[in-house]
């Protein structure tokens, strides 16, 4: 989700960095996932300068990646599934990565 649509729905938020997130060894597979996707689909856009990744369950609080953060969020990701051996998302990753640069 693109921040400024989160400004519309939700008034009082709070906004975490994407890096806290590496702190947590039990994140989900489908959560990983759907990162990637959400990277992959407003990178090309070009007017989104930050971007929502996860939001915490019960309450107004969002882990937020920056644009210019978007490749070390894909290292990362990269990571954790070379350490799940799930080798055909780390090379959708490398494509989402050459796009970017």
């Amino acid at each position: 989700m693109n921040i400024k649509a989160l400004e519309k729905i939700e008034d009082a938020w709070v906004k975490f960095d994407w890096r806290r997130l590496k702190r947590y060894d039990a994140i989900p597979i489908d959560v990983c996932l759907d990162m990637i996707e959400y990277v992959d689909r407003f990178s090309r856009n070009k007017s989104v300068k930050e971007l929502v990744l996860v939001k915490l369950r019960g309450m107004p609080a969002y882990f937020i990646v920056n644009r210019n953060e978007y490749t070390e969020l894909l290292n990362w990701l990269q990571s954790k599934f070379i350490d799940w051996e799930m080798y055909e998302v780390c090379e959708r990753i490398e494509k989402i990565k050459s796009v970017i640069k």
